[in-house]
């Protein structure tokens, strides 16, 4: 069922990207205002460098929180706005492409327990995002003759 379906066809395209120099206050702000979980990371050409999750970002925040930092807010405002994106983001990603099937999705997401996928083309440029949610909506799918 599921390698009949092609990622094309259930990936968010145009997905929100942040650029590698960016700082992470712009990239806390957009996981805010957009609730959004992962924002891939692309140099100036728009090509995919790296990925940071909502999870990646909180956890370097945590620690003024492990070491009982009295001002922990001033200590994270001046951490966001001193790192770049560069500096937390996985850089080894795993991509998918437009026509590959979901079985390869599903194999991906299944033996290394991401939660996302970024979808590039055969110049390595972001055209897309695919999650585990975006999975989840194909399998649950009403079947439309019982309705």
């Amino acid at each position: 069922m599921i390698n009949n379906i092609l990622v094309q066809e259930i990936m968010s395209d145009h997905p929100i990207c942040v650029k590698y120099s960016e700082t992470l206050e712009n990239t806390r702000h957009l996981f805010s205002i957009n609730n959004i979980h992962h924002v891939p990371v692309v140099n100036d050409e728009h090509e995919l460098v790296g990925i940071i999750s909502n999870h990646d970002l909180n956890t370097y925040l945590d620690w003024t929180q492990q070491f009982n930092i009295v001002n922990r807010q001033k200590e994270n405002a001046r951490l966001l706005n001193s790192m770049t994106n560069m500096d937390i983001c996985t850089k080894e990603v795993f991509t998918v492409r437009p026509h590959d099937d979901l079985e390869t999705c599903y194999k991906l997401f299944l033996h290394n327990r991401f939660h996302c996928l970024p979808v590039i083309n055969e110049k390595g440029k972001v055209v897309g995002i695919i999650t585990t949610y975006d999975m989840l909506k194909v399998a649950f799918k009403p079947n439309s003759q019982s309705l």
